[in-house]
């Protein structure tokens, strides 16, 4: 999901005045286990969002047992 909404947003001008500007958007994406609470589970959002943004701009990146893994073109992101 937050792979389509990355792409419907990169590929939706908007528009001000007679200006159009382009935009893009990196996201984060965590899983929730059964043992993992809510804010340990934020936080793993928030590092695999910063994740993506180390990767460039218009990425998603999800973290898995530890790793970021960088959506439509799989690399692994090294690091936390």
């Amino acid at each position: 999901m937050s792979g389509k909404l990355r792409r419907v947003i990169a590929e939706t001008p908007l528009y001000y005045k007679e200006i159009v500007i382009n935009i893009t958007a990196s996201f984060g994406v965590a899983i929730k286990e059964n043992c993992l609470a809510l804010t340990p589970l934020i936080s793993e959002a928030d590092e695999a969002l910063y994740a993506s943004k180390r990767e460039g701009r218009n990425t998603v990146c999800v973290v898995e047992n530890g790793e970021y893994i960088k959506l439509d073109s799989s690399p692994l992101v090294k690091g936390k």
